[in-house]
């Protein structure tokens, strides 16, 4: 495997929430502490910022009482 190609693959982890939806549950199960796990989440928030995943989604959702005026 290429550095190339290592590279692409942890470029595409790092899009997906359930990498960090996967760390903060494993860090759970083996009892880390909670700052640890509310990085990890705040970590999740930041990448999902970056890459678009969860600005996009939270920001086209539209108000049905702003549509009737």
């Amino acid at each position: 495997m290429t550095l190339k190609n290592i590279a692409r693959w942890a470029g595409r982890r790092l899009r997906e929430r359930s990498t960090y939806v996967g760390l903060a549950t494993v860090a759970i199960a083996v009892g880390a502490p909670a700052d640890v796990i509310e990085t990890i989440g705040k970590a999740g928030q930041v990448a999902a910022l970056i890459f678009g995943t969860g600005l996009a989604a939270a920001t086209t959702r539209t108000d049905p009482a702003i549509q009737d005026q």
